[in-house]
């Protein structure tokens, strides 16, 4: 019919071959097969806009799993980032270069439902979350997926004290909830780590907390088998 895009075999063999290209990248990452992820990129540039089903990019696949050779091995073949992308890798100049060609990208969301400030909350890029709140980031922004959680949740779950004190300073709610009632107390909890527990304490955390299931911070670190977290929260 006229003006339908009509698919010829060869566009639609060119179609597979670009999947199964993208899907060889998106397993060997997976491996965090340096070498394999340098071949494919070499041979393929295109591959770096390369989307998994989920719609993650090859970066914030990497991020995402937590495969560093694989990462270094995407960014040396210096990829144009989202500012989502360089929020999670910790690309200050890229994340900036961004906010000066478009203010209102600080508010954006990622495909997956995260902001440039979740991002580099949870991957512990302090600089990162520096720059963002400087220039006005929401720090109590909700994600826009199933977590529906705020930078502070993100940074407790990455584990970083640091960049959870700058959220506070800012004025994130140590008592907000995620799904699941999860507070960022929970969180600390859960992982053991009692230098955060510490500062969500003495920032006014509350530790009498429940979760949907009526679970308090104590319980989950006791159950966590932290004990001496535990008893911080007794």
């Amino acid at each position: 019919m006229a003006g339908e895009a009509i698919l010829s075999p060869v566009n639609m063999t060119n179609q597979a071959t670009d999947r199964n290209r993208g899907a060889e990248l998106m397993a060997a990452i997976e491996r965090d097969d340096a070498g394999a992820v340098e071949r494919l990129i070499a041979r393929d540039r295109s591959l770096l806009a390369h989307r998994n089903e989920r719609g993650e990019s090859p970066v914030l696949v990497a991020c995402y799993r937590h495969k560093k050779a694989a990462l270094r091995a995407i960014l040396a073949a210096r990829p144009d980032l989202t500012i989502w992308e360089a929020a999670a890798t910790g690309e200050l100049t890229v994340v900036v270069g961004h906010l000066r060609q478009n203010g209102t990208s600080l508010a954006t969301y990622s495909q997956d439902g995260w902001t440039p400030l979740h991002l580099a909350a949870f991957f512990g890029h302090a600089g990162v979350v520096a720059e963002l709140l400087r220039r006005g980031a929401q720090v109590d922004a909700s994600s826009r997926n199933t977590l529906a959680n705020q930078p502070l949740h993100a940074a407790a779950a990455g584990g970083s004290v640091e960049v959870c004190r700058m959220l506070v300073d800012a004025g994130a709610d140590v008592n907000a909830r995620q799904h699941g009632a999860y507070s960022p107390l929970h969180e600390a909890a859960h992982s053991g780590n009692q230098p955060l527990v510490e500062l969500l304490l003495d920032n006014g955390a509350d530790r009498s907390a429940r979760t949907a299931s009526g679970e308090t911070p104590a319980l989950l670190a006791e159950k966590a088998g932290h004990e001496l977290v535990a008893s911080l929260l007794r």
